[in-house]
């Protein structure tokens, strides 16, 4: 369902993930501390399922899940988000993978820095796009992808899936959708696996 938001520009995020780094809240905690691990442990579970898997985290924020996947033996090959806060914060949060870090924007095509993997990941970032069929089509053809959306309105939700039909419906021409989990009772998750048409 869409909502009458507008997308927020990347200044906006920078100023959350700043203040989140000073009050050590939020998107600066250890993933292990977040409100998101149980739906990360989800996904690493998942991943894990792929011989010799490797991860590119799309719209990484401040590089928790990165981090708790590397941290549970996945090859984390890259990372982007349209935040050059949320990437400073990425990239001092994984050191050794900072130089495969980097602001992009998911609004502009093609997407000539993204490093092959065998998993794509989009935890909480198609509700913010406008164009998020856009990104889907951007992805290789048959390209394992895991992303999460949620059921309820936030100020910078420009679109919210009440019902798991809902999100099928939207995502079901760009994805053979394998599997869909609802995480929490109230202000759901849903926690979403397929492969690219």
């Amino acid at each position: 369902m869409e909502t009458k938001r507008k997308e927020y520009p990347a200044e906006w995020y920078d100023k959350i993930y700043h203040q989140d780094k000073i009050n050590k809240t939020r998107y600066f905690l250890p993933p292990e501390k977040s409100a998101y691990c149980s739906i990360w442990n989800k996904a690493i579970q998942w991943i894990q399922d792929v011989p010799e898997p490797s991860l590119f985290d799309l719209g990484c924020g401040t590089g928790q899940f990165m981090d708790l996947a590397s941290r549970s033996g996945i090859q984390v090959v890259g990372g982007m988000d349209f935040s050059a806060e949320g990437v400073r914060i990425s990239q001092e949060r994984m050191p050794g993978h900072a130089h495969l870090i980097s602001c992009q924007d998911l609004n502009i095509r093609p997407y000539e820095w993204l490093r092959p993997a065998k998993i794509m990941t989009l935890f909480e970032v198609l509700e913010h796009i406008r164009d998020d069929l856009g990104v889907l089509s951007a992805l290789p053809a048959s390209q394992q992808v895991i992303f999460s959306v949620p059921n309820f309105k936030c100020e910078n939700h420009v679109r919210i899936f009440p019902v798991k039909e809902e999100l099928v419906e939207r995502y079901g021409e760009r994805l053979i959708i394998t599997d869909v989990i609802q995480f929490r009772k109230v202000h759901i998750i849903w926690l979403v696996r397929g492969v690219t048409r």
